[in-house]
């Protein structure tokens, strides 16, 4: 008996213990279900979130494509004079006038016809159009404006003064840009890729590509928050992670029949469309014109004249400046009354009333405030150090003006003044936007000029626009802003001192880094154990804090050696790597080679590195952001895969996506129409003035 009451006072608390143990483990997976199955749900959420992404992206896309495939034509031909004749068609200027001023806008209509004489009924034809000057080497592009009736509008900006020529170019006839948009959306066979797969000692290639055949095993290499797939056929016993390196290769075939080939062979391809009217002859001319000449016939005057003509010029490149006169003062005129009486001074002050009349100008009136003092002491005034005044007062010498070389860091004399009727030097009051310290006349006989503020410094957020500005003498000069120069390496080193710089592009911006590399003799360049120039490039500068680095901008990138995947990062992926700063530059570019692949791709790249610009905006909004459009090329050939038309297209696609976003603009696509080049790869001395866009927006 007492052994089963201690065997039941046993088997209670063993099965109270069992009971306690069932309601612990349900209870336990009871809370490893529900998060399994909150895994599950946030999975999902995930999911349903990048699909929306993708969705929206999508949308974007197509509106973005739908918004330029209207302005493409939708025409057909069968006969090459159906097609729009260069020789045939005519360049006029509207609305003609018997005086240009710098400033002025002109517009140049283009009216289209074809090989047989008959007038254009539809548009779609692609122009480019310039402005130049050859004796200032100075060149400017046109605005386009397609009526699609066979009319054109172009739109030009007189900046400068001379005689200024004007030049139009059917790059392509209207039948040929639709063949070549139509050509250019078929598919991605015109570009071959092959990768590399790596295990160990052994290595197999095998084909690649954005889209394959899905019937082989594939492996995917997938960003599923931008969208963005590439394949490679998977090969036997190499796991997908094995992928090492790639090339590609331009396949070079045609979609183009052999009527459309014809129309972009090099003799139809930027044809100069003849200009049947004379140079355009330009002139300075005030808001309230008049004409000093007539009122001041003295040689001597011309002086005045040519400052007057002289500060015309700054306010135009300029309006901001502020310039200030000086007038003269009253003296104690007790010697030399025939050369320095007052009489003089009271004439000039009339002679200064005429001809700065109009100016946007500030008068410090040192006649009337002398007068009202009763000083009647020159020197003691002015608390200025004054020449004796030995000539006659209408001989005053007004030639010390001290300017900054555009290319020189050194300050140095000039005279624009030297020669009688000469007009002051264009080049120099160009320059001068810049790079006036102080405009001083010694002899204080005529005027004191000084500068006391310069117009705006370029800064992002100012847009993209077209035309952006002129060149002359191989200086650009953007409009609406002034362009820093930093052209000896003391003046680049202090201005990049403390930062990083993150490039990302193709060749184009690689000649950046390269002009970097030759310029910067304190940087140290890394070796990063990759081979070809596409590697990439990584330069530091220990003592200044500098960093600089260049990189490919990822798939799709023509280069026919293999290349690494392993660092292989689409741009917005490099940029959400960045956490950046106010010490923190990021300069992108990216199309030529996108020119070989559907119009699409190219959108849904800019749309992504525009978000991934937004979120780091987000996190750093001090970051500054630089965004280089594409140069026009030489066009000697492959004109199918790599017309510029295609870039052409993409600056319109630019222009949609970047709006409104607080970044710069380096405008390699007006700056090379500008100067002419016709090169994709411009000489240096067009280098150094992206260089100094890039400055100016870093240092700004």
């Amino acid at each position: 008996m007492s052994f089963r009451v201690s065997y039941i006072g046993y088997l209670i608390p063993l099965f109270a213990l069992c009971f306690l143990a069932s309601i612990i483990y349900h209870q336990d997976q009871k809370e490893c279900y529900q998060e399994k199955a909150l895994v599950i749900l946030n999975n999902d959420i995930i999911s349903e979130k990048t699909s929306e992404k993708n969705s929206e992206l999508k949308r974007q896309i197509k509106d973005i494509f739908n918004q330029i495939d209207q302005k493409i034509p939708n025409v057909t031909f069968s006969h090459k004079d159906q097609t729009t004749s260069a020789k045939k068609s005519r360049v006029f200027i509207r609305n003609p006038q018997n005086r240009y001023c710098v400033g002025d806008q002109i517009t140049v209509q283009v009216d289209a016809y074809d090989y047989l004489g008959k007038r254009k009924t539809y548009g779609g034809d692609y122009l480019r159009a310039r402005i130049y000057s050859p004796d200032k080497g100075a060149g400017s592009s046109g605005r386009i404006e397609d009526f699609n009736n066979g009319s054109y509008h172009i739109y030009f900006t007189l900046f400068w003064e001379g005689n200024i020529s004007v030049s139009v170019y059917l790059m392509h006839p209207s039948e040929a840009v639709a063949a070549l948009w139509r050509s250019r959306n078929t598919g991605y066979g015109n570009v071959g890729y092959l990768g590399k797969f790596t295990s160990g000692d052994k290595a197999v290639e095998t084909k690649c590509g954005f889209l394959l055949d899905k019937k082989e095993e594939l492996c995917e290499y997938a960003d599923h928050e931008d969208d963005e797939y590439f394949y490679c056929v998977k090969p036997q016993n190499f796991s997908c992670h094995s992928f090492t390196e790639f090339k590609n290769w331009k396949t070079l075939i045609t979609h183009l029949s052999k009527l459309e080939n014809s129309l972009i062979e090099s003799s139809n391809v930027r044809v100069d469309i003849p200009v049947r009217f004379q140079a355009i002859d330009v002139v300075r001319c005030s808001s309230k014109y008049i004409d000093p000449l007539q009122t001041c016939q003295n040689n001597n005057n011309q002086k005045l004249l040519n400052i007057h003509r002289a500060i015309e010029r700054l306010f135009f490149g300029s309006p901001k400046t502020k310039v200030i006169i000086k007038t003269e003062n009253t003296a104690e005129m007790d010697t030399e009354i025939e050369t320095e009486t007052d009489f003089h001074a009271y004439v000039h002050f009339a002679i200064l009333e005429v001809i700065f009349q109009g100016l946007n100008v500030g008068f410090v009136n040192g006649w009337d405030m002398t007068t009202a003092m009763t000083f009647n002491d020159q020197k003691a005034t002015t608390q200025e150090t004054q020449e004796p005044a030995t000539k006659h007062a209408c001989e005053a010498n007004m030639t010390n003006q001290y300017l900054m070389d555009p290319y020189n860091s050194s300050v140095k004399e000039v005279n624009p003044l030297a020669a009688e009727n000469q007009p002051i030097n264009d080049n120099i009051f160009q320059a001068q936007r810049d790079h006036v310290k102080s405009l001083r006349v010694l002899d204080e006989s005529y005027i004191l000029i000084h500068v006391s503020q310069k117009e705006e410094i370029c800064k992002t957020g100012m847009g993209l626009e077209y035309p952006s500005g002129y060149v002359m003498n191989n200086i650009w000069y953007p409009k609406g802003c002034t362009m820093r120069t930093y052209n000896s390496m003391e003046e680049m080193n202090a201005c990049m001192k403390g930062k990083f710089f993150y490039m990302f592009g193709d060749s184009t911006m690689h000649q950046w880094m390269a002009y970097f590399e030759q310029n910067l003799k304190t940087l140290r360049l890394m070796n990063v154990y990759e081979i070809g120039w596409a590697q990439k490039h990584l330069g530091v500068d220990l003592e200044r804090n500098i960093y600089l680095i260049w990189k490919r901008h990822a798939r799709p990138f023509i280069y026919l050696g293999f290349v690494s995947h392993r660092e292989e990062r689409t741009i917005p992926r490099e940029i959400d790597l960045i956490g950046g700063n106010q010490h923190t530059v990021i300069a992108l570019n990216i199309g030529v080679h996108f020119r070989l692949f559907p119009v699409h791709h190219y959108i849904r790249r800019l749309l992504n590195i525009r978000r991934a610009i937004e979120r780091l905006f987000l996190r750093s909004p001090k970051t500054k952001v630089i965004i280089k459009t594409e140069n026009t090329s030489d066009m000697s050939n492959e004109y199918e895969g790599m017309s510029d038309f295609h870039a052409y297209v993409h600056y319109a696609i630019m222009e949609i996506i970047f709006r409104g976003l607080n970044v710069g603009f380096v405008n390699g696509w007006d700056m090379t129409t500008a100067w002419n080049t016709n090169q994709i790869h411009p000489p240096e001395t067009f280098i150094r003035n992206e260089i100094n866009m890039l400055m100016t927006y870093t240092c700004s």
